[in-house]
């Protein structure tokens, strides 16, 4: 029968100890860094450029409100880096950016949510209901785009200080809805816009 050395056996009590030490410094970690919470955040929404139209100053007027009051959840994805095999290494060779967000907004009685879309799409195409022209794009297509950035906070309502920053929204589709006689649940709006950055900024 092997014989474990006394030296072993007291090599593998201070490494069971070292690992019992981290363990409770995990738990008191824990106990005084809150973990961030997902569903307390503020959002800023605002014209990337400055609104020369009757409807982009209209819908400016409203950004602040559908921010604030109506939006439920954001679905945001991040940039990655493609990397490509050279040799015995690999290397950057592409960034990948994030083609769209969506944000889910409840809507009221009033409709205000899809009045806010309906004014925001006619900032990229219109249909002429005057004459026979069909939907007309805008000739300045940059107008219609927005700037959103997310500011996670915590329980105490202190912002983070890791804001999420998303450039060039523009409207790019809305979600499917479903009506009927037996549906008793509020109105969820799912708006997925085109965007063409988004990036975590931090003051450091």
């Amino acid at each position: 029968m092997a014989i474990i050395s006394d030296g072993l056996i007291q090599t593998t009590k201070k490494a069971a100890d070292v690992l019992g030490k981290i363990s409770e410094a995990r738990k008191v970690l824990l106990q005084v860094f809150n973990p961030a919470n997902k569903n307390v955040f503020e959002l800023l929404l605002y014209p990337q450029n400055f609104p020369t139209s009757v409807t982009g100053v209209a819908l400016a007027s409203l950004d602040t409100a559908l921010a604030s009051l109506y939006i439920q959840s954001i679905q945001v994805s991040f940039f990655s880096l493609e990397y490509t095999q050279f040799g015995h290494q690999k290397s950057v060779t592409e960034l990948q950016f994030p083609e769209e967000v969506t944000f889910t907004f409840l809507e009221n009685e009033t409709g205000f949510v899809r009045s806010y879309v309906n004014k925001w799409i006619k900032e990229t195409v219109f249909y002429d209901f005057m004459g026979d022209s069909g939907y007309i794009f805008e000739d300045n297509q940059d107008a219609a785009k927005k700037t959103a950035i997310i500011i996670p906070q915590s329980g105490l309502g202190i912002p983070s200080l890791a804001w999420i920053r998303m450039s060039g929204l523009r409207f790019k589709s809305l979600g499917e809805l479903t009506f009927g006689q037996a549906e008793g649940d509020p109105m969820f709006l799912d708006v997925t816009c085109a965007c063409d950055q988004i990036w975590i900024s931090t003051p450091f």
